[in-house]
């Protein structure tokens, strides 16, 4: 028995419901694809000359097969990857020109970081392409060609399929997706326009070229396509939440929070949102307010997914503070729970993020223990995603040397794989690498680089305002340092470079109420926070001098 039931895209009312009975289930699918053709209203001419594949050609004609590959669907949904391969590796056994199977066994192995077996399992694909429909080729070799590392091929891939099938959403998703990775932002957007113009229902994308817009740093056309999607969709609170984010990032703290607080409105149980309210009064220094917003959201969490956004903001909360102790402690929370729901080589990477901060809590040589293990437990080509935590860790242990080979090597991979948005990243290392080795025009032409590539990579302008200082150039410090205090109002690095801007011009008022800012937000600092005694270090030589 098969049962399908017929509903409205726009409301989802059901309008139909249609049993097929039979002792052959791949007969029964493929009569039930005709009818619901049919009664979609698809022409019975258009119906005959396009004609689909019987599914036992285009799956698998073995019941058992079948029912494995099923078994190791649901399993892998389960977050139980190896009793998915197993399941999958046992329905490609009993058939072994099963492409589909050999397809998802492919997906499983990268999600497990299993590079050797993932090869082969989409070598075996491609071997029996011929069993899957046209589009669902494209898609095979499309992937064939990532796992290679062969953007330019995946380019020409996706080209194809958008010539063949222009109307095809799934192709122009896949060409958008290229694109991407190769930083070719403007490209990308007109794959999305297109898409809505060949279905103006997709309106979720109205998003997706709002964001890659404000990555460009075209922000009234990011802001146009906020307010279109939030015009279309006046009862959802992700699109306040969305357009309050574009906001968040610029510095515009009332009009996200306008925006948030009618997200909350709509749905008073979304932890994104809980967590961003939260954001907002940590950087004002409202920071009762922010950590009962963050107690609020990881009591309102259902999913891993939502426990992860607030341990992430916790961690930036005490981090930023100096508070390293307890930034150490959300992170051990942050990696369980990474572990527990993301796929295995999801949460490797995911660790990347926080060497920098092992380090300031005086933990380097875990941060090397941990990125041994990552690298050992990568292969190619995301092995080499590594060389970012290298990069990390030398550039914060003062070590310009090795720092120079973890850019090198990070550069090359940038290069080989087109991994184009990663290129702010190794401007911005070389940026610092140079301020170790006291260049700093260098750095701050680098620095620039990184901006260029990155708008919204702000944290850049502290550095270039730092450089500018040391080269006596206070107007262009103070410049840059105040565009950054415009995005992070209390951040005390920032605080801190302009005191000595001040100070240095003999303006020792405002050089102590910089000072005093900085030394206000580190207040409840670790004792062995290094920046946090720095600034403590500079009030006592002050008070000196004075006296």
């Amino acid at each position: 028995l098969v049962t399908i039931q017929l509903h409205e895209t726009k409301s989802a009312r059901r309008v139909d419901t249609i049993e097929y009975r039979g002792i052959d289930l791949f007969a029964l699918i493929d009569q039930a694809s005709v009818e619901i053709r049919e009664d979609l209203g698809i022409p019975a001419q258009q119906i005959k000359t396009n004609p689909d594949l019987p599914v036992s050609e285009m799956v698998t004609a073995s019941m058992p097969a079948l029912e494995a590959f099923c078994i190791g669907i649901h399993t892998v949904l389960s977050q139980d990857w190896e009793g998915s391969i197993t399941d999958l590796k046992q329905a490609v056994a009993i058939d072994t020109t099963f492409s589909y199977g050999y397809f998802v066994l492919f997906q499983v192995y990268r999600a497990t970081n299993q590079s050797g077996p993932a090869g082969e399992a989409i070598q075996l694909a491609m071997q029996h392409l011929y069993k899957m429909p046209e589009r669902i080729q494209f898609i095979v070799k499309a992937n064939y060609y990532g796992n290679l590392g062969d953007t330019n091929k995946l380019l020409a891939v996706g080209q194809m399929m958008v010539e063949l099938h222009p109307d095809d959403i799934d192709a122009r998703l896949i060409l958008a997706s290229v694109r991407v990775q190769r930083n070719e932002t403007e490209l990308a957007i007109e794959q999305f326009k297109k898409i809505l113009e060949i279905d103006p229902s997709r309106s979720e994308y109205l998003q997706t070229i709002a964001k890659y817009y404000q990555s460009m740093g075209d922000y009234k056309q990011a802001s146009h396509y906020y307010k279109l999607y939030l015009e279309k969709h006046p009862n959802d609170a992700d699109a306040y939440h969305a357009y309050g984010l574009f906001f968040k990032v610029k510095g515009n703290y009332n009009r996200a929070r306008e925006l948030y607080e009618k997200a909350l409105i709509i749905d008073p149980s979304k932890v994104p949102v809980l967590v961003d309210v939260g954001d907002i009064d940590g950087k004002l220094g409202q920071d009762e307010s922010a950590l009962a917003k963050y107690d609020q959201a990881l009591a309102t969490a259902k999913t891993a997914q939502d426990r992860i956004r607030v341990y992430e903001s916790i961690r930036n909360f005490y981090s930023s503070r100096g508070q390293m102790g307890k930034a150490i402690d959300q992170v051990n929370l942050l990696w369980a729970e990474q572990e527990k729901s993301m796929a295995p080589i999801t949460a490797k990477l995911m660790k990347l993020e926080d060497l920098k901060l092992l380090v300031q809590a005086g933990q380097g040589q875990f941060a090397f223990e941990v990125l041994t293990a990552i690298e050992e437990g990568l292969h190619p080509p995301l092995k080499e995603l590594a060389h970012i935590g290298y990069l990390a860790i030398y550039i914060e242990v003062e070590d310009p040397s090795n720092a120079d080979t973890a850019l090198a090597n990070l550069r090359k991979a940038i290069n080989s794989y087109q991994w184009e948005r990663l290129r702010d990243k190794a401007w911005s290392g070389e940026g610092d690498i140079e301020v170790l080795r006291g260049h700093s025009e260098d750095a701050i032409r680098c620095f620039e680089e990184a901006l260029k590539l990155d708008p919204d990579f702000y944290v850049v302008y502290r550095k270039i305002g730092r450089c500018y200082r040391l080269l006596g150039q206070d107007d262009k410090a103070i410049a840059a340092l105040e565009k950054m205090i415009k995005i992070y109002p209390n951040d005390p690095k920032s605080h801190y470079e302009l005191a000595l801007v001040y100070y240095g011009e003999g303006s020792r008022a405002e050089a102590m109420e910089h000072l005093n800012k900085a030394l206000d937000w580190w207040k409840n600092a670790d004792p062995e926070f290094k920046p946090a005694q720095k600034v403590r270090a500079t009030l006592a030589e002050w008070k000196s001098s004075i006296g």
